[in-house]
């Protein structure tokens, strides 16, 4: 038998969702539009089809409004690390 596992810091696994629930916030605060509540996330099976339909097209969106030209990241970048695109996409607005 080998070494046992350290105990992870559950933490820093609480510290992405959180951070992406505040970007997306922050996403509905600049558009502010009705139809796109943050919240929508927090359901179950129905959250996963929302952040890869409406949280792409708000940012699309919100790109639009700021008169950026990047394109915003990738839908698959969406599926495996959705705060990462969202705060890259975010950061393109902010600039």
């Amino acid at each position: 038998m080998g070494p046992r596992p350290g105990k992870k810091n559950v933490f820093i696994c609480l510290m992405f969702p959180i951070l992406y629930l505040l970007n997306l916030m922050e996403l509905q605060k600049f558009t502010q539009d009705p139809n796109f509540s943050w919240w929508m996330v927090l359901v179950p099976c129905y959250g996963f089809y929302y952040g890869l339909t409406a949280v792409p097209a708000q940012v699309e969106k919100a790109k639009q409004m700021a008169g950026v030209n990047a394109p915003r990241q990738s839908t698959i970048l969406y599926l495996i690390v959705p705060s990462y695109a969202l705060a890259v996409d975010l950061n393109d607005i902010a600039q």
